[in-house]
């Protein structure tokens, strides 16, 4: 069954958007997508993951956490995220991570811009 990672991302423990506000609004995301007859009912949520770091400086993959999503990643494999810009910050890591998602044929979802790259 194919799972579902919440991730979320802060510069710093004062930034505004908090984990907690990122990891509240994926699970109210999620509920409403996953119940029976949604589209994403057929996937199995892997809980909310985070990390403490800077999307200029460091791409998905080279962030703690992100590092361990990508050697998990699966096909059919989805992250989703509340902003898009938790996870991209510039097309260097734009570019990185969407291959990373075509490498993996995993999928990701920024709910803010309606992004989902499995459409």
């Amino acid at each position: 069954m194919p799972h579902i990672y919440g991730y979320g991302r802060v510069s710093t423990e004062l930034q505004g958007l908090s984990l907690d506000t990122q990891k509240q609004q994926i699970e109210q995301y999620l509920k409403f997508r996953m119940q029976p007859g949604g589209d994403l009912a057929g996937h199995t949520y892997a809980g909310f993951h985070s990390d403490m770091a800077s999307a200029v400086k460091l791409g998905f993959s080279e962030r703690e956490t992100g590092s361990w999503i990508s050697a998990v990643l699966q096909p059919s494999d989805i992250i989703v995220t509340s902003h898009y810009d938790r996870m991209i910050r510039n097309n260097r890591t734009l570019t990185a991570f969407l291959d990373l998602l075509k490498e993996k044929e995993a999928s990701w979802i920024a709910m803010d811009t309606n992004i989902d790259s499995s459409t």
